[in-house]
C-alpha cells in the first residue's frame, strides 16, 4: 500500500472537524531516509534514524508530499499518533 493510500485510510478515520494530525512515518529502506527527510521538510519533521514524526495541518494537504514520496519509490509505514480539533 502506498503512503498516499495509507494517508487516505487515516484521514477517513479522523474526526470530521480535525485541524491537525500527528503522524509517524517509518521508511522501509534506511538508505532512503535522507531522501524522505528532504521531501518531508515542509512539515519540519523530527527524526530518529529512518523514523519521522510530523504534525500536519488539514489545510497543508499532506497527501501531496506523500504522493511525491510514492513517486520517488520511497516505501514505508504511516501511523496516526493523534489528532487535534481546530
Amino acid at each position: 500500500m502506498t503512503l498516499a493510500e495509507q494517508w487516505r485510510e487515516i484521514e477517513a478515520a479522523l474526526p470530521e472537524d480535525w485541524g491537525s494530525a500527528r503522524l509517524e512515518l517509518t521508511v522501509a529502506e534506511d538508505e532512503r531516509a535522507d531522501e524522505a527527510a528532504l521531501m518531508l521538510s515542509p512539515f519540519t519533521p523530527g527524526r530518529t534514524g529512518s523514523t519521522f514524526r510530523v504534525t500536519v495541518q488539514r489545510a497543508a494537504h499532506p497527501e501531496r508530499v506523500l504522493r511525491r514520496l510514492d513517486a520517488a519509490g520511497v516505501r514505508g509505514r504511516l501511523d496516526l499518533l493523534g489528532a487535534e480539533e481546530p
